[in-house]
């Protein structure tokens, strides 16, 4: 598995475009609606690829290394050492075999020793008890201060 920034001149996005419309098999995705365009795709990875405070990475998993997913930061507060992290494993055939888990342990050890931040968030619908439970497994917990949304401090 590999996590990287996203090329709109080097990636197919067909299957990203697709994950953001398919509404109905990824309800937990708020971004998802069924008339998502490509332009629009197109232009959101460009300015995550250009702000410095984000950090938007495609998973890329198998011999092929296909687009399965993404992971984010964001915003990132070097300053507050925090930032906001979110995940979306689009791909069905990628979800619970330990993608999620791998990305998230890469993405938080990233986060903590290179960017050097103290703590993460992360939103979570109370429905989504997978995400929950893999959440809990990083070390994430849930946060006294802000309903539905989960921490991880080091």
């Amino acid at each position: 598995m590999l996590l990287r920034e996203i090329d709109l001149n080097r990636d197919d996005l067909t299957a990203y475009l697709g994950w953001l419309r398919d509404v109905e098999n990824n309800s937990f995705i708020s971004s998802a609606r069924e008339n998502f365009q490509m332009s629009e795709l197109q232009t959101f990875i460009s300015e995550k690829n250009e702000s410095s405070q984000s950090l938007l990475l495609g998973i890329f998993y198998g011999e092929a290394e296909e687009m399965v997913g993404t992971v984010k930061l964001e915003p990132i507060d070097i300053t507050a050492q925090t930032a906001w992290l979110g995940i979306m494993i689009g791909e069905p055939k990628a979800r619970g075999i330990g993608v999620g888990f791998d990305s998230l342990v890469l993405l938080t050890n990233f986060a903590f020793e290179q960017l050097g931040l103290r703590k993460l968030y992360l939103g979570v619908d109370p429905l989504n008890q997978p995400a929950i439970a893999l959440y809990k497994k990083i070390g994430f917990i849930h946060s006294d201060e802000i309903k539905n949304v989960m921490c991880y401090s080091r």
